[in-house]
Parts: structure tokens; sequence; C-alpha cells
């Protein structure tokens, strides 16, 4: 084995339903934030490597005091289905050497998030809708 290795950091995808599959032996894992950022906030502050890990690591000690983390340990297999747009990042990793050993995972966005409150907004402003930004 070698050293714990760093995933995807700390994000939020502009979709209504995540679906992440692990086709991994067991290693590392996912923590799922309960908090949600405001949908009117745009998708590259939310979903984006951040300037500094003291940065990223500020954010953390923010959404921890905000509310509980679910950790989803990676198993050979295993899917985790949560809201897509909760902050959400990879656990650090370790799996052995060797290409058959490397580590897997598909992720699948469905849907958009909405809210009433957004789409009377972009409806005043002449758009048609709201939800996050994803193609601006």
């Amino acid at each position: 084995m070698e050293g714990l290795q760093v995933g995807i950091g700390i994000h939020a995808d502009p979709a209504a339903v995540s679906i992440s599959c692990r086709g991994v032996p067991e290693g590392g894992g996912l923590a799922i934030y309960e908090h949600v950022p405001p949908l009117e906030q745009p998708t590259q502050n939310v979903n984006r490597e951040y300037e500094s890990r003291a940065a990223e690591a500020a954010l953390r000690e923010t959404l921890l005091r905000a509310g509980r983390v679910t950790r989803v340990e990676y198993r050979c297999n295993r899917a985790a289905i949560f809201v897509s747009d909760q902050y959400h990042e990879s656990l650090p990793f370790s799996f052995a050497r060797g290409y058959a050993q490397r580590r897997a995972n598909l992720t699948l966005l469905f849907g958009d998030r909405w809210s009433s409150e957004v789409v009377a907004a972009g409806a005043e402003q002449g758009g048609t809708g709201g939800g996050w930004d994803l193609f601006d």
C-alpha cells in the first residue's frame, strides 16, 4: 500500500440527485455534509477547487458547525444516493499499486434543483426560471 491520497475536495453539484457508485475494494469513502448552499449562489462558488488548503479547511469547519456529516465507506459495488447540492467530498484513500487496484468511481447526476422563490425571481427578470446557472 502507498500513503494516503486525496480525492475530490469539498463541492456541491448542480443537480437534484447524485448516485455515486464505487467499483473498488475497500478503502477511502465519501463525506456528505448536511448543509446545502443557497440556490441563488452561482455554480462556480460551490463546485470548484479552492485557492488553498486553508480555505477548504475553513469551509469544512463551517460545514461541521452548521450540521452533521454522513460518512459512507467505500466498498466494492456500493452506491450512495443523496441530494446533489449537499456539500460532499472524497475522504483520503489508499489502494495497492497496480492498474487493477486503482480507484474507480461513477457519479450520475439527475434533475435540477428549484425553489419557488428562485423561479419567481427569474420570471420577474424575464428569465425562464431559476436554479443553478450551470451553463452561464
